[in-house]
């Protein structure tokens, strides 16, 4: 999430939060989520016989924008 213009607002005030979730769901240069297992999983290897806790599929290497 960019924080650029979000100066005046109190890290711990609704107002914040709220801002900063807007920013994330955008899919803009303001915000992305980054990692949403329940549908892009991630690609997993493990060489020591760990568990693949990954739920989705694997939609390969995705970039985002932002400032």
């Amino acid at each position: 999430v960019s924080l650029a213009g979000m100066e005046d607002l109190d890290p711990n005030s609704v107002e914040f939060i709220k801002e900063a979730a807007t920013r994330a769901l955008s899919n803009s240069e303001l915000g992305h989520i980054a990692i949403d297992d329940s549908s892009d999983a991630a690609r997993f290897t493990g060489s020591l016989n760990e568990g693949n806790w990954n739920f989705g599929e694997y939609r390969g290497v995705q970039t985002v924008s932002m400032r």
